[in-house]
C-alpha cells in the first residue's frame, strides 16, 4: 500500500499544478477527481482540495502530509491495488458445504463456499421451503446446518423433514390414517431411529415465525453458538423478504412490497455474517413468473428489475412449466455464479414426500465385460 506521504513527496509538484488549474480554470471538483492519480482515495482527494489555498504551497504540503494520520473510517475507503503483472494467488482452500443434491453440487464445485451468500428465488408453491429443508438435511450428513424459519412454525418444518427422511407421504404425516397417527408415527420413528445421532444433531431449526427477526438477532444467536463451540457450517434463512416484518401480517401472507427496495441492505448484512462467522449462508426470496401461465422463473424480476438488487455470490432461480410440474421436475437456473458461469439443470421434485433429488437416469448402464468402473448413478 502506497502511503499518502510517499505520494506527496514524489508527486507534489504535479499535484500542486493540478490544484492550481482548478482555481485558474474554475474546474469542477468532480472533474478533478477523474484526473487525480488513481491510488488516492476519494476521502484523501477531498482533504487535499479542502486544505489547499492558491499560492500557499508550504502550508498545503504541511497539511497534506498530515493526511497520512487519517481516521479508521477513512481507512475503510482506501483503495488497494493488485497489479495484474505481479499477481499474488492465494493458497487458501475454500471449504464448501454440499446441499446433498449432486446435480447442483457438481455444478457449484461441491456446494456453496463458506463466507458466501447464496440466494434461491422462486414463485410461491414451487417448494422453496422444502428445498431449504432438503439442503439442510443434505448438509447435515457431514456439516452442521441451521434453518431459520420466519414464516412456518418449527413443528411444521419438522413434519416436512420427517416426510423427507422417512419417505412417508406428507399428508399421512399431517393427518394420519383416517385421523389415526399411530401407524405413521411408528413408521417415522423406525426410519429416524437408525440415523446416526450426530447427523440428527447436525440439523437444527431456529423458529422466528411468531416474532420479528432482524439480522442483529441472527448474529446474537451466532455469537452464542460461537462461544459454546457449536458454530454451524451453514445457515439457511427462509425467507429473506420476511426479515423484520410483523409476524401476524407475515403469516397471513402480507409482506409490504416496499420491502423489495431494502433487500439490498438485508443481503449485504447476510453476506457480512457469512464472512464474519465463516458460514455458508443461504436464503430464499420471492419471484414472479414469466409468460402466460408457463410458470417459468423471470430472473430479472428477482434482482435489479424487481428493485431487490441482491448482493450475493450465487443466485439460483427455480422454475417449472405446467408440463414440468406434471412430471414432478423443477428447473434450476444459475443467474449468477461466483466464477461468472451460467448453468441450467433439472431436479426431481417429489413433494408428496417433501423430497428434491437428482433425476433418475433413463438408461440402465452396464459395465463392459472385464471393466473396473462404477456407474455414475452409483458413485
Amino acid at each position: 500500500m502506497i502511503k499518502i506521504g510517499q505520494v506527496l513527496e514524489s508527486e507534489k509538484d504535479v499535484l500542486i499544478l493540478e490544484l492550481e488549474k482548478i482555481y485558474e480554470m474554475d474546474m469542477q471538483v468532480d472533474y478533478y477527481k477523474s484526473i487525480i492519480p488513481s491510488f488516492l482515495s476519494e476521502v484523501k482527494i477531498n482533504k487535499l482540495i479542502n486544505s489547499y489555498k492558491p499560492g500557499d504551497h508550504k502550508n498545503f504540503l504541511s497539511r497534506a502530509v498530515s493526511i497520512e494520520e487519517i481516521s479508521s473510517v477513512s481507512r475503510q475507503n482506501e483503495i488497494e491495488f493488485s497489479p495484474l503483472l505481479n499477481p499474488v494467488l492465494t493458497t487458501d482452500v475454500i471449504e464448501v458445504v454440499p446441499c446433498g443434491i449432486s446435480t447442483i453440487d457438481s455444478r457449484m464445485f461441491g456446494g456453496l463456499g463458506k463466507q458466501e451468500l447464496g440466494i434461491i428465488c422462486g414463485m410461491t408453491g414451487l417448494g422453496k421451503t422444502t428445498l431449504a429443508i432438503n439442503f439442510c438435511w443434505g448438509a447435515a450428513a457431514t456439516k452442521k446446518a441451521v434453518l431459520i424459519t420466519l414464516e412456518i412454525p418449527e413443528k411444521k418444518i419438522r413434519e416436512r423433514l420427517y416426510s423427507r427422511v422417512a419417505q412417508v407421504d406428507y399428508n399421512r404425516i399431517r393427518n394420519g390414517d383416517n385421523g389415526d397417527k399411530t401407524l405413521v408415527n411408528q413408521e417415522v420413528y423406525n426410519a429416524i431411529s437408525i440415523i446416526p445421532d450426530h447427523i440428527k444433531r447436525n440439523f437444527r431449526v431456529l423458529d422466528f415465525s411468531m416474532e420479528k427477526c432482524t439480522v442483529k438477532k441472527i448474529e446474537k444467536q451466532l455469537m452464542v453458538w460461537q462461544q459454546n463451540g457449536d458454530m454451524p457450517d451453514m445457515v439457511f434463512l427462509d425467507w429473506l423478504d420476511a426479515l423484520n416484518t410483523d409476524p401476524t401480517e407475515r403469516n397471513q401472507g402480507h409482506v409490504n412490497k416496499e420491502l423489495r427496495h431494502v433487500l439490498q441492505n438485508y443481503s449485504e448484512q447476510c453476506s457480512e455474517l457469512a464472512r464474519k462467522y465463516n458460514l455458508a449462508f443461504w436464503a430464499t426470496t420471492q419471484a414472479n413468473g414469466a409468460g402466460d401461465g408457463k410458470r417459468e422463473i423471470r430472473m430479472t424480476n428477482s434482482s435489479e428489475g424487481f428493485s431487490k438488487s441482491h448482493r450475493c455470490s450465487v443466485f439460483l432461480g427455480l422454475g417449472a412449466t405446467d408440463q414440468d410440474r406434471q412430471n414432478g421436475r423443477v428447473t434450476v437456473k444459475a443467474g449468477k455464479m461466483r466464477d461468472g458461469r451460467i448453468f441450467e439443470a433439472q431436479i426431481q421434485a417429489r413433494l408428496d414426500k417433501q423430497t428434491f433429488e437428482d433425476i433418475p437416469p433413463d438408461i440402465e448402464w452396464a459395465a463392459p465385460t472385464g471393466a473396473n468402473f462404477t456407474p455414475v448413478n452409483e458413485r
